[in-house]
């Protein structure tokens, strides 16, 4: 994504690859997967929090002490993350990045997976 994407979103997409290794050299980033329970529970990413998008919102994200920090957003497939992250840059949140091809993607990717819990 270019800077001027970046200065227009207010976010930064990130390959799965790149978000595997932040979240194994890098304890600041929180990663929050915005799909149903349902969806998260049949298969999400180690570390991730569910925060169904419906759910998803400014006063939520301040009581759970996110707003400061290094957030990373996943969905199945970039849908409704870039429709998060959206939310997250209007809500104040100042570092963002977007999953690109969300889980899907990840999975793909041969990254690992929390398959069934």
């Amino acid at each position: 994504m270019s800077q001027e994407q970046l200065n227009k979103t207010g976010f930064t997409a990130v390959e799965p690859s790149n978000l595997a290794k932040m979240l194994k050299d890098e304890s600041d980033v929180v990663l929050i997967d915005v799909r149903s329970p349902q969806e998260f529970s049949e298969a999400h990413i180690p570390s991730a929090r569910n925060i169904p998008l419906p759910e998803l919102t400014a006063e939520r994200i301040k009581a759970e002490g996110l707003a400061d920090k290094r957030l990373a957003v996943v969905c199945q497939g970039g849908g409704r993350s870039t429709r998060a992250c959206e939310l997250l840059v209007a809500s104040g949140c100042q570092t963002i990045l977007n999953v690109s091809g969300g889980t899907k993607a990840w999975r793909q990717s041969g990254l690992p997976t929390n398959v069934g819990d």
